[in-house]
């Protein structure tokens, strides 16, 4: 079975903790390349069941995650949380980057062919479901990403911008170099030290696959591959971001189903208080006063003064002041 090297540049923005003592010097590009050298060197002198744990290695040891926060057009932003489109933050959650430089909302808006923007209902997309795959030279771009990639490249199109994925045409060397000052140099040491790998592994030139995450909307799902622009992954099922929602794993119907603390409930019938306290809506209301509490009606009260949840004594109608 041929063998298959994924390898990674760092930026100097990772976190030196993550590199061990060697990168004390503060050279964290150099670091992370001449640990991942000699983790290669390993990865030569075995085969088989070996290769693959020591490129797993290689890669948890080096790369833990992108930092939990970078900038976006000089504004500070929890990666978690949002992502840089063109210079603009925008919601995980609720939002998507199309083309790399417009922003859309899930709820009423698509990406079409990572190219536009379109509104639901009022513009159609013949091809917005289908996901995309313009590497055409590369052997596995019909089904990418590939089972063995699909962590990596997930990981890899979280880092944010001014990053590049280089590969050889038959999917065995890459390099992927993120957060870099600009595309220009994330490109161009991607490609060096994919080459150099390469060359050393059967000879083969390679090529950026992708820029700057302009093919990330294709993501894999278990055994499906989904456009990440209106699908969704939920405990290995793919879903409609539009119309799902993903608790904890479970898929829920948005319209009438909600996620409190990782628990699926009825519209119907609750509500989720300051997203962390799941309540009875009919019997039960919200206080935000002091923090999420909940308060049974006619028994209970909301107050400013004093702050949060007061019971209301005997005789009395209200415990605020």
């Amino acid at each position: 079975m041929a063998r298959v090297f994924l390898l990674v540049a760092l930026s100097r923005s990772m976190d030196v903790n993550l590199l061990g003592d060697e990168c004390a010097s503060g050279l964290e590009d150099n670091c992370g390349v001449s640990m991942l050298q000699r983790r290669s060197k390993q990865m030569f002198s075995a085969s088989g069941d070996a290769d693959a744990a020591a490129l797993e290695e290689a890669f948890l040891e080096v790369v833990t995650g992108p930092p939990s926060f970078a900038s976006c057009n000089g504004l500070s932003y929890d990666k978690s949380q949002q992502s840089c489109c063109g210079g603009t933050l925008y919601s995980l959650t609720s939002e998507g980057c199309c083309g790399n430089r417009s922003v859309y909302a899930f709820a009423r808006q698509g990406c079409c062919n990572n190219d536009h923007v379109f509104t639901y209902g009022e513009e159609i997309c013949s091809e917005a479901s289908a996901p995309p795959g313009q590497n055409s030279e590369f052997s596995c771009a019909a089904d990418w990403p590939p089972e063995t990639y699909s962590n990596y490249w997930r990981r890899y199109c979280a880092a944010g911008h001014h990053m590049a994925w280089a590969m050889t045409e038959s999917c065995k060397v890459g390099w992927l170099s993120v957060q870099q000052s600009s595309i220009e140099q994330a490109e161009a040491k991607a490609l060096e030290a994919c080459n150099k790998k390469a060359a050393a592994f059967d000879g083969e030139t390679c090529k950026i696959f992708d820029r700057d995450g302009g093919e990330c909307r294709r993501q894999r799902c278990g055994a499906d591959i989904y456009d990440a622009s209106v699908k969704a992954c939920c405990g290995g099922r793919v879903i409609d971001r539009v119309a799902e929602g993903c608790c904890s794993g479970v898929a829920f119907k948005v319209q009438s189903q909600g996620c409190c603390q990782g628990r699926v409930y009825s519209k119907a019938s609750y509500s989720c208080c300051g997203g962390k306290v799941l309540y009875d809506s009919g019997a039960q209301g919200c206080c935000l006063q002091n923090g999420p509490q909940v308060y049974k009606f006619g028994v209970q009260n909301c107050c400013r003064r004093p702050k949060g949840v007061c019971r209301i004594r005997p005789g009395q109608y209200s415990c605020c002041h």
